[in-house]
């Protein structure tokens, strides 16, 4: 007995530590209401999906991307991009939209030219496509033979995930986030 209730506070504790992104319950519980066996593994799903490492095959397929970048990051002038009505120096500029595919391979590849002409999202009038590799829960993003960004990912659930960048590469844009479309 003492075991469930434990359960059931980790539970509790950790619907506070995640994001709205990860919906872990479909409607709030009052007191004596039951959980049932397919509620709880899905729970349990949702949560083993946020924490566990990441690897390339859980990046494969078609994402659609929004960045994020305050205007000293070099974003005011790039075509696909939009300011919010926030005054500096907070002014954000958002890019949402943004298709990218990640597909198998050794490295794996990506593929952002359903966005042409306007594909930039990496910053830097990058191309649109190049390659991936995943190492320690970092994307480390290439193209022209060399690693030009990289970084770390954390899933909210198995459709959606975030990055942030790990400042081991140059490039103006600092986060991102993707959900899964195929």
């Amino acid at each position: 007995m003492k075991l469930f209730f434990k359960l059931v506070f980790l539970i509790f504790i950790s619907l506070n530590l995640f994001s709205d992104e990860l919906e872990l319950q479909s409607q709030d519980k009052k007191a004596g209401d039951v959980l049932r066996s397919s509620e709880w593994n899905s729970v349990m799903k949702k949560l083993k999906s946020s924490s566990r490492k990441v690897k390339d095959e859980m990046l494969l397929g078609n994402w659609t991307c929004t960045g994020l970048a305050f205007s000293g990051e070099s974003f005011d002038s790039v075509a696909g991009w939009s300011a919010d009505n926030t005054p500096a120096p907070f002014t954000v500029y958002k890019r949402s939209g943004y298709s990218l595919t990640f597909a198998t391979g050794n490295p794996g590849t990506w593929d952002a030219s359903a966005n042409s002409p306007n594909g930039d999202l990496f910053g830097n009038d990058h191309p649109l496509t190049g390659k991936f590799k995943v190492l320690n829960n970092e994307l480390y993003i290439s193209w022209s033979d060399s690693i030009q960004r990289s970084f770390s990912l954390k899933f909210h659930g198995p459709n959606r995930f975030a990055g942030k960048k790990t400042g081991h590469f140059g490039g103006p844009l600092r986060n991102f986030y993707c959900d899964k479309q195929s």
